[in-house]
């Protein structure tokens, strides 16, 4: 899923993702099929990766003007009370495509929490806005585009404006939070049994410096995670540490990611 420009190219309009996820007119018992063929496929990589050794990974994400990712962990008594048990609830009709940023964001949100209830799917990941963006920003009162006011230059009124920019599109993926929450799964919500990623590609983005990344890890883990604290980590610390400490939560013990030099074990 992508910038929310009008196209109708895979995973960025609603209605394309719908289509994806339920089918044209499909059967409860074609959706049901479909569902287990997906299951099947993820199964025979998660073994030929010796992964999940005590359950299955959903890994879901999400940026806020730029990209990132973020896992789901749900355990083997988890798929078990989900296999079998759950039809997904198809809407009454595929959701049609908006020009309003807020509405699209929040319809695709929407459209991930079914997917995760419905167990469709258990790996995602969505950019709301693109590094180079130039969408403009009326509703905050804002005409500068999201890129060119992140060049700001050191400018207090600029880096006022960027920082509402940016206040902005958490506040959007805060709603995605709530949904998640709000939705039942096993014996908890949805954010319960979730390990979501949130950030960007820039620190000081104006003058494209990637350090210190700040980066926001939300949900339980399936009580694995601890939530509500700040952490601030060693300098030049890579991120690649995060993501590897973010594959042992959900299940795939990997040694290393990319040029980690080990794992966060504060997360």
């Amino acid at each position: 899923m992508a910038d929310a420009h009008r196209t109708d190219a895979d995973g960025i309009n609603p209605r394309v993702v719908f289509d994806r996820m339920f089918g044209d007119g499909a059967t409860a018992a074609e959706r049901l099929r479909r569902i287990e063929t997906q299951r099947s496929i993820l199964d025979a990589v998660t073994i030929r990766c010796g992964a999940c050794r005590a359950g299955w990974v959903r890994a879901i994400g999400i940026a806020s003007g730029n990209t990132s990712t973020r896992c789901v962990k749900s355990n083997a008594a988890s798929r078990s009370r989900r296999t079998g048990q759950r039809e997904p609830r198809r809407p009454g009709h595929a959701p049609r495509h908006s020009d309003d940023f807020v509405e699209h964001t929040k319809l695709m949100f929407d459209l991930l929490t079914i997917a995760f209830q419905a167990d469709i799917t258990r790996i995602s990941t969505f950019m709301m806005a693109r590094e180079v963006s130039y969408r403009t920003f009326p509703m905050l009162g804002i005409s500068e585009a999201f890129h060119p006011a992140s060049h700001h230059q050191n400018s207090p009124e600029r880096l006022a404006q960027l920082t509402r920019i940016q206040a902005f599109h958490v506040g959007l993926w805060s709603y995605w939070l709530e949904k998640l929450r709000a939705t039942p799964d096993g014996d908890g919500n949805l954010l319960d049994h979730s390990l979501l990623l949130y950030g960007g590609a820039m620190s000081n983005s104006n003058v494209h410096n990637h350090a210190p990344l700040p980066i926001v890890v939300a949900g339980g883990v399936n009580g694995t995670m601890k939530g509500g604290r700040h952490l601030k980590y060693a300098e030049n610390t890579p991120m690649a540490n995060l993501l590897l400490t973010i594959l042992n939560k959900a299940g795939i013990p990997q040694d290393s990611v990319g040029d980690s030099t080990g794992m966060l074990t504060e997360l």
